[in-house]
């Protein structure tokens, strides 16, 4: 491993220390391997197995929390993997500087909506989830397909917009709101992983730096936030993405 790759490895741990419950893991590492020179897609596609990897290590950390019905858990995962399919699909099209702007900008814009996520989880969280909607398969499909599509164009982002979508829209609690994210997320990063191999656009040495290190700090954050919720960390993690995205953008 050189320089870069130890950098990496380290920022993806700590990234997913805390996205294991908050979402937004790749928030930090796309921009960053933006910056290493690696195409959008080659970005997109290596980061795929690290989120597949924690999606699955989420679900099953968070299952004491379980609030969904097996139908919501498929219709998450189809409409997931069909928001994916577009994301990617659209993101294909583009040219590298036209893919590298649509990228910066939309993380940009996720940035923000993570640090919003920050403030209304502090003040709105429920106690218990609420009736009504969200027994309603409609709004789970549309839950899963609309974030997914980030998700294929960006490959970051999709939880904290997940997180807020489920909080406003179907009033969950924390851990509820962390399970159901993690369903969307495997949806997409599935399709698009299906996607990049049958292309040829994958990068093997990439993709295990990063599985090896989101699976130590994925384990490790849900551990430690399921008794101490690491907000703080999380809002640096924002921070360091601000700083990278504006050094790509220089």
């Amino acid at each position: 491993m050189d320089s870069h790759d130890l950098f990496l490895f380290l920022l993806t741990l700590i990234s997913a220390f805390a996205g294991i419950n908050f979402g937004g893991t790749m928030l930090l590492i796309v921009p960053l391997l933006l910056t290493f020179g690696h195409s959008p897609l080659l970005v997109l596609s290596s980061t795929r197995p690290a989120v597949i990897a924690q999606s699955l290590l989420g679900i099953r950390m968070f299952r004491s929390h379980r609030d969904l019905n097996a139908r919501q858990e498929i219709a998450l995962l189809i409409s997931a993997a069909l928001g994916g399919f577009t994301g990617i699909t659209m993101l294909a099209s583009l040219g590298r500087e036209q893919a590298i702007l649509l990228m910066a900008s939309l993380i940009l814009i996720l940035v923000i909506v993570a640090g919003f996520k920050i403030v209304l989880a502090k003040t709105r969280l429920p106690e218990k989830k609420a009736s009504g909607k969200s027994d309603n398969l409609l709004v789970y499909f549309l839950l899963g397909f609309s974030p997914a599509i980030i998700g294929g164009l960006v490959g970051a982002g999709g939880g904290p917009l997940i997180a807020i979508l489920a909080l406003l829209v179907l009033k969950k609690t924390p851990y509820g709101i962390a399970y159901l994210e993690k369903f969307v997320s495997l949806g997409h990063s599935t399709t698009v992983f299906i996607w990049a191999v049958f292309y040829g656009v994958f990068d093997f040495k990439l993709s295990l730096i990063m599985l090896s290190a989101t699976l130590i700090g994925a384990y490790t954050g849900a551990r430690v936030t399921l008794k101490l919720p690491a907000y703080w960390m999380y809002g640096i993690i924002v921070l360091l993405c601000v700083v990278i995205i504006i050094r790509q953008f220089r």
